[in-house]
């Protein structure tokens, strides 16, 4: 289990605290949250208030997201929830550089992943009161016999999920990329991803397309990893990050993953048994694509040290 959970008790507030990983049983379940820092005004665990959480998180501590997220997991059966900012002590770089290096743990041993695609912020909640989309029925009449159907819109998975604020961030990237499932609430219905299927209210089959490559543990052996990790980077690329230092650390989780089963050498993004192909890799042009992710204008090269000049890492740009 992570160093730190919340505890929601069973369905008081007084009740919901800061649990230390010696006060947690390992086998205990837990879920995620995936949410928008925003104007960064959410409720955060640091040096000074740490003692004080592990005894209570007031109510008013708690943003309306982070509440709507505890009565979601007690609603599911879970005990324990794991958010970043109230289990990673905010105003230390040393518990933020060790929790970072956990995240592949962290997110995929959880048993589900609340993800916040509709909230621009921490304190809209979870399903916004507002409805964008909603499906049409109507009676078609064919020969002398008339029946209903439904008109769905085909691609709401990239019109909702993949194009959402929420996952064009390259943070939030890995976190559904590592978790094993994902419940992600838009502002008008609930949408599923798994490694089997991504599904939603109105798509209960599964949507049409498959949309990003799961890290699924068990894939087919003929299914070459190190191409599902082109894939990776391709889509990890196309999201942004607030801080370009975090470029290989915002993927280090899903490298973690990747290790046991590529056998080689990480080196800043590339492996060392492909080093020869990854090396290829080149800049794209989003201008040329046709995808949902926002435009991105190529970027000059960071005046900073972020990765070696040879890594697809030391720039700011799709690739």
């Amino acid at each position: 289990v992570p160093r730190r959970l919340i505890d929601e008790g069973t369905d008081q507030w007084e009740q919901v605290k800061l649990r230390l990983d010696s006060d947690v049983m390992s086998a205990a379940e837990y879920m995620t949250l995936s949410h928008r820092w925003a104007n960064a005004s959410v409720g955060k665990l640091t040096t000074i208030n740490i003692l004080q959480l592990v005894h209570m998180i007031p109510k008013n501590f708690l943003s309306c997201t982070f509440k709507e997220a505890i009565i979601m997991t007690r609603a599911l059966g879970f005990k324990f929830l794991w958010i970043d900012s109230l289990c990673i002590i905010q105003d230390s770089i040393e518990d933020r550089a060790t929790e970072s290096a956990l995240m592949h743990s962290i997110y995929g041993n959880s048993s589900y992943n609340i993800s916040a695609i509709a909230s621009s912020s921490s304190s809209e909640g979870l399903l916004l009161r507002k409805s964008v989309y909603t499906p049409i029925r109507v009676n078609i009449l064919i020969d002398g016999t008339e029946t209903a159907h439904i008109v769905r819109m085909h691609d709401t998975w990239n019109e909702f999920v993949t194009s959402s604020p929420l996952n064009i961030r390259g943070w939030v990237c890995q976190e559904r990329l590592l978790s094993l499932r994902v419940l992600h609430y838009s502002n008008h219905q609930i949408f599923w991803e798994c490694g089997q299927l991504s599904a939603s209210e109105d798509w209960l089959d599964g949507v049409p397309p498959r949309p990003v490559p799961k890290i699924d543990p068990f894939y087919p052996k003929y299914i070459l990893p190190h191409i599902i990790w082109a894939k990776v980077v391709k889509l990890y690329t196309r999201a942004t990050l607030t801080y370009s230092t975090d470029r290989l650390v915002a993927i280090s989780g899903i490298a973690a993953q990747f290790q046991p089963k590529i056998r080689s050498k990480y080196l800043a993004g590339l492996w060392e048994f492909s080093i020869a192909t990854d090396l290829l890799w080149r800049v794209e042009n989003t201008d040329d694509l046709e995808t949902v992710y926002p435009k991105r204008e190529l970027q000059a090269r960071p005046s900073e040290y972020i990765a070696p000049t040879w890594s697809w890492a030391s720039i700011n740009t799709a690739v």
